[in-house]
């Protein structure tokens, strides 16, 4: 923990931190002379701490309500500090990055009310029981702080309801394998902060691959009245910026034998939740898409006609493009 700042209170919605008073001489090291200092005054010599608020209000710009900086504390959610580099969390007194080793795997049958997304801590091979509060988890060997990917991918399981329907452990199975291992791109949400923390899957959850789809498009063959279904995913488009007007094919979320597989599981067996594409690879309809993709899968399979006439207008939904 930096000599400069104290972390004044952790609670399960917030980490306040408090601008030690100049009495307490822990400013020594940044005071150039005998000036006030506080969170919202800092001298150019404060190069890290301006750093590290730079960094929170940036975060706060594009996270309202998350960060509040005043003169004499900060207050930030726990994604916000766990969004920190390890310089910028020094800066502001946070703990050290987590040195445990995170093990995920998956337990029971996808679906059913026992499924779950399990993980477990442990150092040197033996497992430990820390107790988490957002970004911080206390340790045998004081707190540390759980960089954002990690964070998430624990909030995950720990707010899973098995209850919920099996569309929805999908997602949160895709969700999971997501946060635990990101993609690699760049990613605003997702910053490079993966220091220290160590992470060991299950071979299922090291080979498996999940797509989500929630927008879809038709490739017409009008010449036969006919039309194959081509996923994509928001997501991705937004992050590429890709605009509606300028959306093909090539944006799709799948192509190639992956595209053709989904498209003759479409064919044969209808919508469904989700769709197998190959060992361990998986294309998750979203559950507010599914309408969509019964629409086109029944028009698939209406009298020529019809289809012809859907092929020249297929508005079904605003979110088919």
């Amino acid at each position: 923990m930096s000599e400069t700042k104290t972390v004044h209170s952790i609670t399960g919605d917030a980490i306040e931190i408090c601008f030690p008073p100049a009495k307490q001489g822990l400013l020594s090291k940044v005071m150039a002379k005998q000036t006030a200092r506080s969170f919202t005054a800092l001298a150019p010599e404060d190069r890290d701490l301006l750093f590290a608020i730079g960094d929170l209000r940036a975060w706060g710009d594009t996270h309202p309500y998350e960060v509040t900086i005043a003169p004499d504390h900060l207050r930030i959610s726990h994604d916000a500090a766990a969004s920190l580099s390890a310089p910028a969390a020094e800066a502001l007194g946070l703990p050290r990055a987590v040195d445990l080793v995170l093990k995920t795997d998956v337990t029971g049958v996808l679906g059913s009310g026992d499924f779950r997304l399990h993980y477990e801590w442990s150092r040197h091979g033996r497992r430990e029981h820390p107790r988490r509060s957002g970004a911080i988890l206390q340790t045998a060997d004081g707190p540390r702080r759980l960089p954002l990917w990690m964070k998430r991918a624990l909030d995950l399981a720990d707010t899973f309801d098995a209850t919920r329907p099996v569309e929805d452990h999908w997602r949160a199975l895709a969700e999971f394998r997501r946060a635990i291992e990101p993609e690699d791109v760049i990613d605003p949400e997702m910053p490079a902060n993966r220091e220290m923390a160590r992470l060991s899957m299950t071979a299922f959850l090291r080979g498996l691959e999940v797509r989500i789809a929630d927008r879809f498009s038709i490739a017409p063959d009008a010449s036969l009245g006919r039309f194959e279904i081509v996923p994509y995913s928001s997501e991705r488009l937004d992050r590429d910026g890709i605009a509606d007007d300028e959306i093909s094919e090539q944006n799709a979320e799948l192509s190639g034998e992956a595209l053709a597989v989904f498209q003759h599981r479409l064919h044969t067996r209808g919508a469904r939740p989700a769709f197998q594409l190959g060992n361990n690879s998986y294309l998750v309809i979203d559950r507010g898409a599914a309408p969509v993709l019964e629409e086109l899968a029944r028009a698939q399979k209406a009298p020529r006609e019809e289809r012809r006439a859907f092929i020249e207008n297929p508005a079904v939904s605003s979110r088919m493009r």
